[in-house]
């Protein structure tokens, strides 16, 4: 057995004042009467019951001293059950979902701040006490102290966040923290259950004695952004998607919208309806050059169906649409430079001499003879007459048609070329070691496809078999799209400017309606120690009042 407070056991040096009070007899004072035979006559009463009372008086005694001594041991608030240099791990939970609202609009973190300091209070003096937080990362609040007023003090730190909870990993740090003070030393998790992982975290709780789990609040109704991130398209257009996934974690159906903005303009309002426990995953597409935040927003009339707002609102962050430079060069027509102009974000310009290396927000387009040696980067051939490094080209032009089926890629999307007429292609060969990726063809050659150089993997090439001054009226209404898509293409060769999006750290909330009867069996107040103090007390007031009843037993 220890004391909470064993400052208070020198408040036993009252029982020899208790004791010294006993043995304090009351001077007698002579007084006159008229006569003595009715004193005489009682007194002889008395004294034949001395021994009665003397031995009523030393029980009394022995009472009052076993009553001060029982409110001195309730004042120093002793307990059992535990070692006398036992600690303790603390894992408190303060992520996003611990904002949430409880009966009497008290937040869980408010509950669980009050565990914290129920387990403080009723520590043993030798009991050591290390709290770990779990919001974004495991960070350690105070290591292992036994200052009570010092643990108080960090618990009254702990601030809301909205952040996820890092459960897993903190929950491996307490483990290595608790193996430095031997097998006495336990993990007590102070969460809502909100968190990856908590259905496993919960069923396998039986098999330790050493952790255990206190739920702290109980299911809420609520609507939650569980979901958000942006990516631009792949294929290097100023399109972007947005992934979009909604759940209702409340026990009725639900319709809300959701509202979408970039930069605080609305892009989209999207409708949905959710049955319980529910969710709506979906992809969105749009359109924009701007980068920025994008954010997806719950609007919901309901405040029952949803009782927390924390959730509502998730943020990603949008790359801007990247700027690409087209340098032509050749025999280019006005025609095809207001194409690539035309093109959101592309600054065209001509040039004279080809440079040594481009930029990897440039394009080169050829147009006409091709060097021998092509500049490292992204190049393009508008109809070529000669063959470079790569291939062989004939030197006849010929007039032919572009063969069904062409193969699926970003450059020939959206594309239908039955009954385009090319002018101006001639035959093309490629060398060998050269890959050939073909995106249309004619019966003599390929139309439209890439080359890679095998000394330049990472400098594409990409070639278009016609005449663009030359060519049909059906392909010059296609050239819109042929050099969009080539433009797209292009910007699509840097993947990280098309990666998923993160998401942005101050708008990630993770708000889950606990599960029902999932808690583990929890520490006690004192850590797994049980408090004798209200013990003392009540022997103190049942000893009080026998001998009250023997006092008054005394004067008969």
């Amino acid at each position: 057995m220890t004391f909470t407070h064993p400052l208070a056991l020198w408040l036993a040096l009252l029982i020899p004042v208790v004791v010294f009070a006993f043995f304090i007899r009351r001077k007698l004072r002579r007084r006159r009467v008229p006569a003595l035979f009715l004193w005489e006559e009682a007194l002889g009463k008395t004294f034949a019951k001395a021994r009665s009372f003397k031995l009523r008086n030393l029980l009394a005694l022995i009472v009052a001293a076993v009553i001060t001594a029982a409110l001195v041991g309730s004042v120093a608030e002793p307990v059992a059950g535990g070692s006398d240099a036992d600690a303790t791990v603390v894992v408190f939970d303060n992520s996003a979902s611990m904002n949430a609202l409880e009966k009497g609009d008290v937040s869980r973190l408010e509950l669980a701040r009050t565990e914290l300091e129920r387990l403080v209070y009723h520590k043993s003096e030798e009991s050591e006490i290390l709290v770990i937080t779990t919001a974004g990362a495991p960070t350690v609040l105070a290591g292992y102290t036994r200052d009570a007023a010092a643990l108080r003090k960090t618990a009254a730190e702990i601030k809301p966040t909205e952040l996820p909870s890092a459960m897993p990993e903190s929950l491996e740090l307490a483990r290595t923290f608790a193996q430095t003070r031997g097998k006495g030393a336990r993990v007590l998790v102070l969460s809502d259950g909100c968190f990856d992982g908590a259905d496993g975290f919960l069923s396998s709780l039986h098999a330790t004695d050493s952790i255990q789990f206190r739920q702290i609040g109980g299911p809420l109704d609520n609507v939650a952004v569980e979901t958000f991130q942006a990516r631009r398209s792949p294929i290097g257009d100023a399109a972007y998607e947005a992934t979009l996934e909604v759940v209702n974690y409340g026990d009725k159906p639900v319709s809300f919208d959701v509202e979408i903005g970039l930069n605080d303009t609305l892009v989209d309002l999207v409708p949905m309806t959710l049955e319980p426990n529910a969710r709506d995953k979906r992809t969105l597409k749009y359109e924009s050059t701007e980068g920025g935040t994008l954010s997806a927003r719950v609007l919901i009339d309901d405040a029952a169906a949803n009782r927390q707002t924390q959730d509502d609102v998730k943020l990603a962050d949008l790359p801007d649409f990247p700027r690409m430079r087209v340098l032509l060069y050749g025999t280019v027509d006005r025609f095809l430079q207001a194409v690539f102009a035309a093109q959101p974000n592309v600054e065209t310009e001509r040039v004279s001499e080809i440079p040594d290396a481009l930029e990897p927000d440039a394009l080169l387009v050829i147009c006409g003879d091709v060097p021998e040696t092509l500049p490292k980067g992204k190049v393009a051939l508008v109809n070529p007459t000669s063959g470079a490094n790569l291939f062989a080209v004939g030197d006849e032009e010929y007039e032919t048609a572009v063969e069904p089926g062409v193969v699926d890629s970003p450059l020939t999307c959206f594309l239908n070329f039955d009954g385009v007429a090319l002018r101006g292609a001639r035959d093309i060969v490629p060398f060998e070691g050269v890959a050939v990726e073909t995106f249309a063809r004619t019966p003599e050659a390929p139309a439209i496809f890439a080359a890679r150089d095998p000394n330049l993997p990472d400098s594409p090439r990409w070639v278009y078999n016609f005449s663009c001054t030359a060519d049909s009226i059906v392909l010059r209404t296609l050239f819109p799209i042929v050099f969009a898509n080539l433009v797209g293409a292009a910007r699509g060769i840097d993947d990280s400017n098309y990666a998923s999006a993160q998401v942005l750290p101050d708008a990630e909330f993770n708000l889950r309606a606990p599960a029902d009867g999932k808690t583990s069996a929890a520490l006690g107040a004192s850590g797994g120690r049980i408090t004798l103090w209200r013990f003392f007390a009540a022997a103190a007031f049942l000893l009080a009042g026998l001998e009250y009843y023997w006092y008054c037993r005394r004067r008969l």
